[in-house]
């Protein structure tokens, strides 16, 4: 049933399932938020506040069936308490701290449990580099909607360029305040707790406080890039988010 399940660093890569019988995993479903509310005097029910949605916590226990000294090595060799790893599990990868690693090593055979906190709860595809034409379209299979980075190339004077992407019978239009000259690269970063942009790693803030930063949402979304005056070209960064995993 638990397959492929592996843990990932920048230098080193485990599976799992290789080296040990997965029998349960925890913590794969939507996170439970929590909401704010106020009661006003007497007034029946409450005000909305406000709603935080908490991190991830995921179990993973197990049992190493053979060759009990080598693979717990190998896994402590890639995964240790306190340090960032990321887990993929079918094919979607999270962020994730290691909060412990227990051994039973009186149980026979040996019971191993990893609890793992991920500050962003968010499950994610790789990412995806695509190049758009003026009119394009992407077909989003996450169950959650997603910002992503936007690289618009100025190939004459530009001047307001723009994304427009319609999804669910609704058009949601980013115009970008902002003159480019020929060969600007301006990126656009619309991910949440990550939003700006820049020219050439320089800041810059061409939108007002009514700005709609565009995102991507679960179905097919239809995009035009342009204009008010030049030609732009573009390519999307963007993973794909899923609130769940089922």
């Amino acid at each position: 049933m638990y397959n492929n399940i592996k843990f990932l660093t920048d230098s080193a890569e485990l599976n799992l399932s290789e080296i040990a019988r997965i029998t349960n995993i925890d913590g794969l479903g939507a996170v439970t938020a929590a909401i704010n509310t106020t009661q006003i005097g007497l007034n029946p029910g409450a005000r909305f506040d406000s709603a935080h949605v908490d991190y991830r916590n995921i179990v993973i226990e197990f049992y190493v069936i053979s060759n009990v000294a080598d693979n717990l090595n190998e896994l402590y060799s890639v995964i240790q308490t306190g340090t960032k790893t990321t887990l993929q599990i079918k094919n979607k990868l999270i962020n994730c701290y290691a909060e412990s690693i227990e051994i039973n090593r009186t149980n026979n055979p040996v019971k191993g449990q990893i609890s793992l906190i991920c500050p962003d709860p968010a499950f994610r595809s790789a990412a995806k580099n695509i190049s758009l034409s003026s009119n394009d379209f992407i077909s989003y299979s996450g169950n959650q909607a997603t910002g992503f980075k936007l690289y618009l190339t100025a190939k004459t004077a530009v001047r307001n360029p723009y994304i427009s992407i319609n999804a669910n019978k609704k058009t949601r239009k980013s115009v970008l305040n902002i003159s480019l000259s020929a060969g600007d690269i301006l990126e656009l970063n619309s991910e949440s707790g990550s939003k700006s942009a820049s020219i050439a790693s320089k800041k810059v803030y061409p939108y007002t406080g009514n700005f709609l930063w565009p995102e991507l949402v679960p179905g097919d979304n239809t995009i035009t890039i342009g204009a008010e005056s030049g030609t732009v070209t573009a390519k999307i960064l963007y993973s794909e988010k899923f609130v769940a995993l089922v």
